[in-house]
């Protein structure tokens, strides 16, 4: 996925030779924020989400919950654990960059 209208671009499953395949990525989209919906196989518990943003991220699981959140400033690439909801083979996910007054704290 390019950089979008948010000033960002997801990368996908970290780790992955496909990173964005449709099988992990079921959907995203990229409206000012980062949708993404992640798929989980039979068994897994959690997944890497990564991208770019020149700028720290806000993450809130709108299904699913989440796990470790880093941003690096040298890099511009964050990371996210993803994990499903239980009962549930996928987790939804929203992305946006921190506001710049919350940036400035």
């Amino acid at each position: 996925m390019p950089v979008g209208k948010s000033g960002m671009a997801l990368l996908g499953d970290k780790g992955h030779v496909v990173t964005l395949g449709r099988k992990r990525i079921a959907a995203v989209s990229d409206t000012g924020e980062i949708h993404a919906t992640v798929s989980f196989a039979a068994g897994e518990t959690e997944r890497t989400l990564f991208g770019y943003s020149p700028f720290p991220v806000s993450v809130r699981a709108v299904a699913g919950s989440l796990g470790k959140r880093v941003w690096d400033p040298a890099t511009q690439l964050f990371s996210v654990t993803v994990r499903p909801a239980p009962g549930i083979v996928e987790a939804d996910v929203h992305i946006t960059q921190r506001s710049a007054r919350s940036r400035n704290r």
